[in-house]
């Protein structure tokens, strides 16, 4: 399989259901401010504010997500912090937030965690 580069190739290669998760998530992310970048990292989208690309992309403060076929599993260092605020949604033995397609999308619940996760 091709190493995807771009956010356009990783999104059009998602089933309708991970899309429409996708843009809801970018949605709350983009709310944090304009500085907001997205990009691709290791194959998955990732964000950071535009003030921290001078740190290595593993140092620092920023979300990836990785979608699958039924769920989208979003990596950050503040997921423990953040585990009971976070409760309506799985969250694994290894601190990864999990969300299934089916599930509602709570803007109030995610936007102060990502805020956290990329401040």
């Amino acid at each position: 399989m091709k190493e995807i580069t771009d956010l356009s190739s990783y999104v059009n290669q998602l089933n309708p259901r991970a899309q429409k998760v996708y843009f809801q998530l970018k949605s709350i992310i983009k709310k944090i401010g304009q500085d907001v970048c997205e990009t691709i990292f290791v194959s998955h989208p990732y964000y950071y504010l535009e003030k921290h690309e001078t740190i290595k992309p593993h140092y620092r403060p920023s979300l990836m997500t990785f979608y699958f076929k039924d769920h989208v599993n979003i990596f950050s260092t503040k997921v423990k912090t953040y585990e009971n605020d976070l409760s309506i949604y799985k969250i694994t033995p290894k601190y990864t937030l999990q969300i299934y397609y089916d599930q509602n999308i709570s803007e109030e619940v995610l936007l102060p965690f990502f805020k956290a996760s990329i401040a």
